[in-house]
């Protein structure tokens, strides 16, 4: 029976990209398994496991440390397979040219990943072109419709909790939805549409993911449900019918993410009855030429202080999400940022350095106005490290990135911050945001 093995980095939150592969190749009769690279042997486990496809799921920035690791794999195992999918995968195919990668899966992998299983147990993985697969021989255009959300099998959670860490979190991870439908110019979700025609955003039905959601709570520690999806409802009616099926069966608190332009008074009602414990909101920007003209997002600080205040008068915390470091952004922009966060008075602010990702529309312009040239290795693993924009004062948003939760919760030290910002970047930075930022999450999600 043919065995596959995802490699991954060390995770905490749930990934059910995995999850959802492997049921569904369990569901077609392959056999799966999973490997922390920073918790157990790869080699012993190659050995011991002996898999027949080693599938990698990586990100822009992370996708080196995989595509290395791959090289050295088949170094010593020559006729392992080795399978690339993701982020990285699906926008950079033409990383199947390294010597180290036999194949990619773009898009949703869910009947890829079996197809690709079934042409590899067949032995003829090479000879014909698969949908949403590149492999050195066929580089296929074509891709398998996307399916609905709610005929796909519930995520493989005993492959991802495996180790006790995970298991024991009693943060678990559910996805109600897939796509979305906002154009924000420096996300992916403009270029999936031009691979699939018919991407939007496919909704689960409440019954299944309550449904999934009991499952979980009956079989492993779970104190709160964390929603994945990009923005967690839009339609009241989707939402009343899920408050009322979870306050039956489920009854656990969650964190949902949502869009401050499309929330309303009833919306916050409706979570608050079902239990939204935290919800997180996306401002990216104060500055409103740079919000609607640059990044294709909403830009109006009277209704997002509303929409605050209507969550936390009900009890519900509230997460920021900014970014620094735009193109022609100048520092007073992120300070003009610090200080809508600080006026909004928010539980968490969560802040991160703007990275030019190619094939993505803020990417191309700021490729084409010369601020980067292109070059994919050069990023790095997260996007709170470093700006790659070729501008001699980058270093000021990347320092200032650090101190940026911080400088909401102690307004008095914006001032300061000015001046600390000057220094060259440096390891006590980082360190201090590394520690801020734990005390801050261990403080939005621990129980009300």
């Amino acid at each position: 029976m043919l065995r596959f093995l995802f490699v991954l980095n060390d995770y905490l939150i749930d990934p059910l990209g995995i999850a959802y592969l492997s049921a569904s190749l369990k569901k077609a009769g392959y056999e799966t398994d999973i490997i922390k690279t920073e918790k157990e042997n790869l080699w012993s486990k190659i050995e011991n496991y002996s898999p027949d496809v080693l599938a990698f799921s990586t990100t822009t920035g992370w996708h080196k440390y995989y595509i290395k690791l791959a090289e050295d794999i088949k170094k010593k195992y020559p006729s392992l397979i080795t399978l690339f999918g993701g982020a990285h995968p699906t926008f950079f195919p033409e990383m199947v040219e390294q010597q180290g990668v036999d194949a990619v899966c773009r898009g949703e992998g869910e009947r890829a990943v079996v197809a690709f299983a079934n042409a590899v147990s067949a032995g003829y993985w090479t000879d014909f072109p698969i949908p949403n697969i590149w492999t050195k021989t066929h580089r296929s255009t074509s891709f398998f419709p996307l399916e609905p959300v709610d005929s796909l099998p519930l995520p493989d959670r005993d492959l991802i909790y495996k180790y006790p860490e995970n298991k024991q979190n009693p943060i678990k991870n559910i996805m109600c939805s897939r796509g979305c439908r906002f154009s924000c110019a420096y996300c992916y979700n403009n270029t999936m549409r031009r691979l699939y025609p018919d991407w939007t955003v496919r909704r689960r039905d409440p019954h299944l993911v309550v449904q999934e959601a009991v499952e979980l709570k009956r079989k492993y520690p779970v104190e709160l449900v964390f929603f994945q999806d990009d923005i967690f409802v839009s339609q009241l009616d989707w939402l009343d019918r899920f408050v009322k099926l979870w306050n039956a069966e489920v009854r656990l608190p969650f964190h949902a993410q949502l869009r401050y332009d499309i929330t309303n008074r009833e919306t916050v009602r409706l979570l608050k009855q079902g239990g939204c414990q935290s919800v997180t909101f996306a401002v990216e920007s104060a500055n409103s030429k740079l919000c609607r003209q640059m990044l294709h997002r909403p830009s109006n600080p009277g209704r997002l202080k509303r929409v605050i205040q209507w969550c936390q008068d009900c009890g519900i915390k509230v997460r920021l999400e900014c970014m620094v470091g735009l193109p022609t952004e100048v520092i007073e922009d992120s300070f003009g940022t610090l200080r809508l966060v600080t006026e909004c008075r928010p539980d968490m602010s969560w802040c991160s350095i703007y990275q030019p990702y190619p094939r993505t529309e803020l990417g191309d312009q700021a490729i084409a106005a010369g601020l980067f040239d292109g070059d994919v290795d050069k990023f790095a693993q997260d996007f709170f490290s470093t700006s790659l924009l070729k501008r001699g004062d980058k270093h000021l948003f990347e320092n200032l990135q650090k101190f940026f939760s911080f400088g909401v919760d102690h307004p008095r030290t914006h001032s300061a911050l000015r001046s600390l910002i000057q220094l060259p970047p440096n390891f006590l930075f980082k360190k201090f945001y590394s520690v801020y930022k734990k005390h801050k999450y261990k403080k939005l999600y621990s129980s009300a």
